[in-house]
């Protein structure tokens, strides 16, 4: 059996945006998670442009791969079968 030509660019388009949303996702996120605990004895966040821009930098990428999730036609689970 052949492999289905539009549901083997389907799958493999799929591929290529998750790909691009672990490579440009996971840095920011673990970036904010990292500078986002209080820093002093009072529990209060320290370098509050360093937060700022990590919170901006995490928003850029969430919105990003919102756009690519959004954009993608992802293929179901018949679509594996049928590959």
């Amino acid at each position: 059996m052949s492999i289905n030509p539009i549901i083997r660019d389907r799958i493999a388009r799929a591929q290529e945006a998750t790909a691009k949303i672990d490579r440009d996702l996971w840095r920011p996120l673990e970036r904010l998670t990292d500078i986002c605990k209080p820093s002093n004895g009072a529990g209060i966040f320290c370098d509050i442009p360093r937060i700022k821009s990590a919170l901006a930098e995490a928003a850029a990428a969430i919105a990003s791969a919102q756009k690519i999730m959004n954009d993608t036609e992802w293929p179901s689970d018949r679509d594996y079968d049928l590959a």
